[in-house]
Parts: C-alpha cells; structure tokens; sequence
C-alpha cells in the first residue's frame, strides 16, 4: 500500500477525530455541569462508533483489495499505483491507477475500470501500466463493454504527465 492509498484512509480518521475533538473542547465552556457530562458522553459515544466502522471497512479493504508496487518514471520524480477492487461473485473486478509526484501523498486518477488479478502467479494480469519516459505513461487494457456505463475511463493527462491508452479490445 502506497502513502496516496494510506491517506484516502487517513482521512476518514482524521475527520471525525476533529470533529468529536472540537465537541469535546466546547463542551468545556458549557455552564451546566449535567449538560457539559452529556455533551462529553455523546462525543465519545460518537468516537468509538466511527472507529468501529473505520475498522469494519478497513478489515474490508484488507479483503478486497491487491496492491501492487509503485512503478517509478525513469526520473523518479513521478509514481504510477495501480490497485485492484476485488468483487468475486458480485461483479467485474476493478482497477485504479493512480500518478502522484513522488513527494506529494495526493495521487490523481489515470484509469478507472476493469482489471483482473492473476491468483495462480499472485501478479496483476490487466491494466499493464510501464513508463515510456519522464512524462509518458502508457496504460493497456482491455473493455469489451459496448454500453456506456462501467466502461473504462482513461484520462489523457494528469498534471504534466500525458497518459497513453490502449484498449486491447479493439
């Protein structure tokens, strides 16, 4: 797991963390002392129940999730993250490709769309994702959909770096 996927996490930590905080530290200037307890009691009930669904989607995202190592611009001032969204009998597995500077933690989406996971060598089958240069990112898939909904999306540019796509399936 890459620092862009740990921090799309974070934040759902951070959040309510600051906002039962903040509860917390108001609840201090409350006259009543019956109100100012009731006040601190609900901010910590409110706490403990968002951590327990931060856990439950964790344990989630544990198992139905494959990362894959970042793959570095030949620079290596840029990082491509591919991760792949599990659904086993619900679906079509997914794929993200994500490009971040390789000192920002906030990555940009390349590619959204279908992927699949090689289980038998515990590899990623598709999207093949490498670097054709500093600035060059060539994305190859394949998208057999004909409708338009659940197709890939493959964007063009992301910051300075162009994307190439390639659909297999044509």
């Amino acid at each position: 797991m890459d620092i862009d996927q740990v921090w799309m996490i974070l934040k759902l930590i951070v959040l309510p963390a600051l906002m039962a905080a903040t509860v917390f530290g108001l609840a201090r200037k409350l006259r009543r002392r019956s109100m100012r307890i009731a006040t601190r009691m609900g901010a910590s009930v409110a706490a403990v129940l968002s951590a327990g669904v931060l856990l439950f989607l964790l344990l989630g995202e544990v198992a139905c999730t494959k990362y894959t190592r970042p793959s570095y611009s030949p620079d290596g001032k840029h990082v491509a993250t591919i991760s792949y969204v599990l659904q086993g009998a619900l679906g079509a597995d997914y794929a993200i490709v994500l490009v971040r500077h390789s000192w920002y933690p906030f990555a940009d989406h390349a590619y959204d769309g279908i992927g699949s996971w090689d289980f038998k060598h515990e590899k990623p089958g598709s999207p093949e994702v490498r670097w054709l240069d500093d600035s060059r990112l060539l994305i190859r898939y394949f998208d057999d959909r004909t409708d338009t909904e659940g197709r890939a999306i493959c964007r063009n540019q992301v910051g300075k770096i162009r994307i190439l796509c390639e659909n297999l399936s044509r």
